[in-house]
């Protein structure tokens, strides 16, 4: 792709296309980039940091509840490529960080955002829910 070539990207980025074998490719990453405009939970910034990947997205949707800005990732304006670069740029050069940003990107989805938990959740509802009603 010529804009690869034009900033001396070649070495460093590949477009894959779509692929069903996301989950090997995941852990190989160093980082995850969403530049989503709009958003609700975004499964895919879960499956990232559940991997273990630090994450840069935009503040869109439930995305600020996902990633903690500056501890599990970075949160950028929505339809802003210069601040999606910036962020990245940063990261890059934060290589070092990117263990802790991993592990407690990791962490957050399993205290946060796991199924048991959701479950757990939805009865401690439904149970707040009928207190007090005859059912």
């Amino acid at each position: 792709m010529w804009v690869l070539r034009e900033l001396n990207l070649t070495e460093h980025v590949e477009f894959l296309g779509e692929r069903s074998d996301v989950s090997q490719l995941l852990p190989q990453a160093g980082f995850f980039v969403s530049s989503s405009r709009t958003e609700g939970i975004s499964l895919t910034l879960l499956e990232a940091m559940a991997v273990g990947l630090p994450v840069v997205t935009t503040r869109v949707g439930g995305n600020p509840e996902i990633v903690v800005e500056g501890k599990t990732g970075r949160l950028v304006a929505a339809n802003s490529p210069e601040g999606l670069a910036l962020a990245m740029r940063d990261l890059l050069k934060d290589q070092e960080g990117w263990p802790v940003y991993g592990e407690l990107a990791r962490q957050r989805v399993e205290q946060h955002f796991n199924v048991r938990n959701m479950v757990r959740q939805y009865e401690d509802l439904y149970r707040e829910s009928l207190d007090g009603k005859s059912v």
